[in-house]
């Protein structure tokens, strides 16, 4: 009797789970508007992470697709034209440099990937291999089989080929769109003395929303890097900033810290900023600068 009331409660549970991943809302792919089709395998959530199935998501966006047996390796690969490549560089003229063909490299259960470039050299109507590049990174979800299918993070997949990813929670749907290249400029002001202070702005956006600069350090000449306490800039700040860009200059985000500049002294200033592009996307960028400040 025991072992037959453990059997049913096993039943039991296993219903539960079936139930409860059946009552769980799909997750949606979109390539520039189009949702993508499955067939017998479908997208998953792992931690946070959007799993989907390599074959039909990399078609849609016109990768094609190679499986290593052996290797247990997944091969995604795209071929570009002169034209239309990414990366093109003139060397000399009437001769252009570009990449022909990106080849990403995934296996499955590791938490790395592998990307080979192929370049080659169009002159006039002559096209001929030029060099190679190789780089590896690392995933924030290793490749894994289910039911006989390849799963892959997406967000990767999908940014080494130059598009960019958007999760909207609310229809639990990714959407995978061209990406845009998010242009801007920033302007400082520095008050020496004690107290002293720093203000950082972005601005002049181009295919930029909105912006947060999220982190400003200050290195002093052969010291170590402090990280300022940061606020929102006053009106009297912006003004500072708006005499060097312009009146009318459209700034994205304006922050002040606190620290006592030295007259004469040289500093490396470095920040992180979060970018929201006009599509949605986002992007972490740093920059560093140097200010050499007049004596007093």
């Amino acid at each position: 009797m025991r072992h037959r009331r453990r059997a049913v409660l096993a039943l039991a549970l296993a219903a539960l789970l079936v139930a409860t991943a059946a009552a769980a809302p799909a997750v949606t792919v979109t390539v520039r508007g189009t949702e993508v089709t499955w067939t017998d395998a479908v997208p998953y959530l792992d931690g946070g992470r959007t799993m989907v199935p390599v074959r039909a998501a990399s078609e849609a966006m016109g990768l094609e697709v190679r499986w290593d047996a052996a290797a247990r390796r997944i091969d995604l690969s795209r071929t570009y034209t002169s034209d239309g490549s990414p990366y093109r560089a003139e060397l000399q003229s009437g001769q252009w440099e570009y990449l022909a063909q990106r080849t990403m490299r995934l296996w499955i259960g590791q938490g790395t990937y592998e990307v080979v470039n192929e370049y080659a050299v169009q002159d006039g109507r002559t096209v001929t291999a030029s060099r190679t590049g190789e780089h590896t990174g690392e995933l924030d979800a290793a490749p894994v089989i289910r039911g006989g299918r390849s799963y892959v993070p997406i967000r990767h997949v999908a940014e080494q080929f130059g598009f960019d990813v958007l999760w909207d929670g609310a229809a639990r749907t990714v959407r995978i769109v061209s990406a845009l290249s998010a242009d801007w400029s920033y302007a400082w002001s520095i008050n020496p003395g004690e107290p002293g202070s720093l203000v950082l702005a972005l601005h002049t956006p181009v295919n930029v929303a909105s912006a947060e600069i999220t982190s400003v350090t200050v290195t002093a000449a052969g010291g170590r890097a402090e990280t300022l306490d940061l606020q929102a800039a006053g009106a009297d700040d912006e003004a500072r900033i708006r005499e060097t860009v312009g009146a009318d200059a459209v700034l994205l985000d304006a922050v002040r810290g606190a620290h006592a500049f030295q007259a004469g002294a040289s500093y490396t200033i470095g920040f992180t900023a979060v970018l929201t592009k006009a599509n949605g996307a986002q992007e972490t960028v740093t920059d560093t600068f140097q200010v050499q400040l007049p004596a007093a």
